[in-house]
């Protein structure tokens, strides 16, 4: 499905308004993986996925050293944008968390933009070409935004799925071990 924009189809993102509202999130229990001192126990999974996060720590700008201080300003408010946005997710998987990590620093980098826009003036060749900077990365924020939504209550609805039964896995699995068993049988 798609709709028809200057001349080319072009893949069709639900709006937002037609994605269900999802208020599950997966809480951690501190506890598990942990020993009865409260020390990090053998085999804990705790670090799962830390490469995943590092990954979004680094484009989120908190994993390098920046010396330029707009820079580091927009890193900043990528970064508290970051934490509320993930806050209102009902899913933080790898793929979310990336997701809302590039919405937030195009966010940032927009909002960048627009302020030095403000300032050299909008009517100026400075103030038009820093507003032309902002409105693309705005665009490509507000698409991040509904994708990253999408992908977030999809994840969340598998989730809810998934722990609604959990035989259902085992159920599949056996199923699938029984046609192949009676295949190999003919």
């Amino acid at each position: 499905m798609g709709e028809r924009s200057q001349g080319k189809v072009r893949p069709m993102l639900p709006r937002a308004s037609d994605l269900p509202v999802i208020r599950t999130r997966t809480e951690r229990d501190p506890s598990v993986g942990r020993g009865p001192g409260g020390r990090f126990a053998p085999g804990n999974g705790v670090a799962l996925g830390r490469g995943a996060k590092a990954a979004v720590r680094r484009l989120l700008g908190r994993s390098v050293e920046i010396t330029d201080a707009e820079a580091l300003a927009v890193a900043r408010d990528a970064d508290r944008l970051y934490s509320a946005t993930l806050a209102e997710l009902p899913s933080d998987g790898a793929i979310v968390r990336q997701l809302a990590a590039l919405y937030c620093r195009h966010v940032a980098i927009g909002s960048y933009w627009s302020a030095k826009a403000s300032v050299s003036g909008l009517g100026t060749t400075e103030g038009l070409a820093a507003q032309e900077q902002a409105t693309k990365h705005g665009t490509r924020a507000e698409r991040l935004a509904v994708t990253t939504l999408d992908i977030a209550t999809r994840l969340a609805q598998a989730a809810r799925a998934r722990a609604a039964d959990p035989f259902a896995v085992v159920d599949a699995q056996v199923s699938a071990m029984a046609a192949e068993l009676e295949r190999g049988s003919k």
